[in-house]
């Protein structure tokens, strides 16, 4: 049995954050923490953690000042993105976020098109029209079963 690469390592901890993230955010909220303290103190830390990161690898924090705009604006998309995920995941469930966040990749691309950033293959189509068709024709045989 060969052993996984270092960045298949990294991408299954990816995956691994990621697929854990709903289920604990949303227990933290469930039981104690208020929406805005928990994705402060989320933040906060991941915050510190990127410093880091950048601190060990670019030697530097310096953002070139044609690029502080747009540091800038990620920034304040980033804040009103993680507000929305709280309140989100505090007033419904996880599954629910769930489903919207896979569909997330399939706007972005989109927009990405609509900007001219991207160029969709044929591939893309197919997945965007999988991925939207596999939960209507899950719930019409989940439908015909019970009959």
């Amino acid at each position: 049995m060969r052993r996984p690469t270092s960045v298949e390592v990294m991408l299954l901890s990816a995956i691994g954050l990621w697929a854990l993230n709903l289920t604990f955010s949303r227990y933290i909220l469930t039981h104690g923490f208020q929406p805005l303290a928990y994705s402060t103190v989320r933040y906060g830390l991941a915050g510190l953690v990127f410093v880091g990161i950048v601190a060990v690898a670019e030697r530097s924090l310096r953002i070139d000042r044609r690029h502080l705009g747009a540091a800038l604006s990620a920034g304040l998309v980033l804040s009103v993105n993680q507000v929305g995920f709280v309140y989100a995941l505090d007033t419904t469930s996880a599954s629910v976020i769930g489903l919207i966040l896979g569909a997330t990749p399939i706007f972005a691309a989109l927009i990405g098109l609509a900007f001219g950033r991207e160029v969709l293959p044929t591939r893309f189509w197919v997945g965007a029209a999988v991925s939207f068709a596999g939960p209507r024709a899950s719930r019409r045989r989940s439908r015909a079963r019970s009959r």
